[in-house]
């Protein structure tokens, strides 16, 4: 048999390649370590230094990291790419090695913090569809876009059982298998993190709260200079608490430059609430009531946590981003998440913008900031005419 040319792989024994990979490591290593998952190349990730990748994070292309493994690339395929789309191949067309590569690959990005409860973007809507020879009937498409990893597996094998020409051929029946064992993977491991959790008393929190706030163990100095004064205001912190959660600060405050000697941080274009909200996300993973959460102070708050890489608050304030998007800030938040490089938020802003996009685009008519154009222009920018729907391309496989 031949593989079609919308295939991206092929049953009869072709051999998944790692040149796409290798060609675009140059762009950055989260990209390599995208395409490295999306085509089932085990030994790649394995191989790549991955302390650095966010394994809770979704990409335009490949949706999140549950969906790069088991799909491949799922996006449109409108915007240009150098490989060829159709070669990354997936849970179904893989050959019995690259499916072991890839239920390897899900037990390791699952052991790594990867979530099968994070939605496709909206920009993932490729039809997933396969059939077995030319003359049989396709199976039941499946698009990923705002489905979880979990959910699109589940409508995956719907879909295989749903196909009566298909499920008749034992073939087939061992790629429903496959199926089982990625879902059996994902459900132990959903089973696994429920035992895992361990509730946080209130107690705690409070405690961690008033050491916060005991200036007289304190031993590093905030310095934040007030934007347009010669005037500074101190916050308090502890070194032992700073240096834990940032890698940043800890070679900041504990290596040979001038912030180790002095004890002392100095901060210039932020707020002292945002430090303070930065801090007590820090320390307690929570706020005061009485805190101010407008969004501008989650944007500096949310800029300094990135800088310092402190990843669990960035989550906690891209969550909190979410609940203050508004037709008024959409133009801040969505130039911070493009700058600050934050998929999840430039999912969450592309999300709005789509429900909102004639609202916006009557506000952005006169001007946009070039950063937001260049990224959201197709959805907020002025509307050109009506748009083309989206070609649906299907996969072979023999």
């Amino acid at each position: 048999f031949h593989c079609s040319q919308w295939s991206r792989s092929c049953l009869c024994g072709c051999r998944e390649s790692a040149n796409a990979v290798m060609a675009n490591a140059s762009q950055g290593d989260r990209r390599a370590v995208w395409e490295a998952l999306a085509m089932g190349e085990e030994l790649l990730v394995r191989a790549t230094n991955t302390a650095s990748f966010n394994w809770q994070s979704t990409h335009p292309h490949f949706g999140s990291v549950v969906h790069a493994i088991l799909f491949g690339r799922i996006d449109d395929g409108h915007e240009p790419a150098e490989e060829d789309i159709y070669h990354y191949s997936d849970i179904v067309l893989a050959t019995e090695v690259g499916t072991k590569q890839r239920l390897n690959l899900l037990k390791l990005a699952l052991e790594q913090g990867a979530s099968p409860d994070l939605p496709a973007p909206e920009s993932c809507i490729r039809c997933l569809s396969w059939r077995w020879f030319e003359k049989d009937d396709w199976t039941e498409d499946v698009i990923p876009a705002r489905k979880t990893g979990l959910e699109t597996l589940l409508a995956v094998k719907r879909a295989l059982l749903k196909s009566e020409s298909l499920t008749q051929k034992s073939a087939v029946q061992k790629k429903i298998q496959d199926v089982d064992k990625a879902l059996l993977t994902l459900f132990s491991e959903h089973s696994k993190t429920d035992s895992q959790k361990a509730l946080v008393p209130e107690e705690l929190l409070e405690m961690w709260a008033r050491f916060l706030g005991d200036t007289s163990t304190a031993d590093v100095r905030m310095i934040v200079c007030k934007t347009g004064e010669e005037t500074s205001e101190t916050v308090p912190a502890h070194l032992g608490v700073l240096c834990a959660a940032s890698p940043v600060l800890n070679a900041m405050l504990s290596g040979c430059m001038q912030e180790a000697s002095a004890k002392e941080v100095s901060l210039e274009h932020v707020s002292v609430l945002a430090v303070k909200v930065l801090l007590s996300l820090m320390y307690t993973g929570s706020l005061p009531m009485d805190f101010d959460t407008q969004s501008q102070t989650i944007l500096e708050a949310l800029d300094l946590a990135h800088r310092w890489q402190v990843h669990y608050v960035v989550q906690i304030l891209v969550s909190a981003a979410e609940k203050q998007l508004t037709l008024e800030n959409f133009e801040a938040l969505a130039e911070a998440s493009v700058r600050l490089q934050l998929q999840q938020l430039q999912d969450i802003c592309r999300t709005f913008a789509n429900a909102r996009k004639l609202e916006l685009r009557a506000k952005f008519e006169e001007s946009i900031n070039s950063t937001v154009r260049e990224h959201f222009g197709s959805i907020v920018g002025p509307n050109k005419g009506k748009e083309k729907p989206s070609a649906k391309r299907k996969r072979i496989c023999f």
